[in-house]
């Protein structure tokens, strides 16, 4: 495993990495979106403005480390099943489209996510296509152990999902 790979667009992912990825980046933008709701809730006066500002600054770090590593690993998994990745692109722009005029039908997005999800985890032949040589392994002593890759699935869905429920919330 390359971790510079995390940051690129190139090689082929497996399905198990963009799993994993998928998870630890569900995880972190949960945890981002649990800082902005704490800090939405704050009144603050003299020196927290400071504490506020740079954990502000931190989570817009953490927010664009999410949103590159996220894209990267859904298009080279989009490689992998010899699909562009402006397919993925098409799919984001409809669905940020769709979400910001149709705010009343928010779950359709929803389910569009998972089902994005679930489709970038489906099984392909290993064999070379337009996009290079078949990936390569992604931990696979850890990931080898049976169910490990369908809990990094559910738990990368319940995390995207507990967030979209808390996004509904009213912060009062």
């Amino acid at each position: 495993m390359k971790w510079t790979n995390f940051f690129r667009f190139a090689p082929r992912a497996g399905r198990e990495e963009y799993a994993a990825v998928n998870c630890v980046v569900q995880f972190l933008s949960l945890c981002v979106f649990g800082m902005q709701s704490v800090l939405a809730q704050q009144n603050f006066s003299g020196a927290k403005i400071l504490l506020a500002l740079m954990a502000g600054l931190v989570m817009l770090v953490v927010s664009v480390f999410v949103i590159w590593v996220s894209l990267a690993a859904a298009v080279r998994r989009m490689h992998d099943l010899n699909l562009s990745g402006w397919w993925y692109g098409g799919y984001l722009a409809v669905v940020m489209i769709g979400a910001v005029s149709l705010q009343q039908v928010w779950w359709i997005f929803s389910i569009m996510g998972i089902a994005a999800v679930l489709f970038l985890c489906l099984k392909k032949e290993s064999s070379e296509n337009r996009f290079g040589a078949p990936a390569a392994a992604f931990l696979p002593d850890w990931f080898s152990r049976r169910g490990v890759f369908e809990g990094a699935i559910g738990l990368g869905l319940l995390f995207a999902l507990v967030q979209a429920g808390l996004a509904r919330m009213p912060l009062n």
